[in-house]
């Protein structure tokens, strides 16, 4: 008999259960919105591979964005306007996937509360990445 399902709403195993189904939507959801963004970016020659375990955005095998956790980071060069605006979306940061104070500082995270960013900023990412290369 699963115990989450028969807890009292106000449970401490209850509020688990709900948070981990919350964490469970908001991960579909980012999957989700990867999947789209991948597809929109497939006919300017990205491809989708693993960053850390993660799915990540590549071209011509350089990842410029990666889904991380329910959030989507994305390597923006640290001098770029898009950068700085980047940054100021509620609960952005500099992307740290050791979670140790050491930042990517050409990345940034954007969480899924700003996911309707995300493609504009894998649009940008993508171009920074073709212009760095030229």
């Amino acid at each position: 008999m699963d115990s989450a399902a028969n807890a009292p709403a106000d449970s401490p195993t209850a509020s688990a259960a709900a948070a981990a189904s919350a964490a469970d939507t908001a991960a579909a959801d980012s999957a989700a919105e990867f999947a789209a963004i991948a597809d929109e970016l497939a006919g300017s020659g990205a491809v989708t591979g693993r960053m850390f375990g993660h799915p990540a955005l590549k071209l011509n095998g350089k990842v410029f964005a990666c889904e991380f956790y329910g959030a989507m980071a994305f390597r923006l060069g640290r001098e770029t306007s898009v950068h700085a605006e980047a940054l100021l979306l509620t609960g952005a940061l500099l992307f740290d996937p050791s979670r140790r104070d050491q930042p990517f500082k050409d990345w940034v995270e954007v969480p899924a509360a700003a996911s309707d960013q995300w493609p504009m900023l894998a649009q940008a990412s993508l171009d920074h990445l073709v212009n760095e290369s030229a």
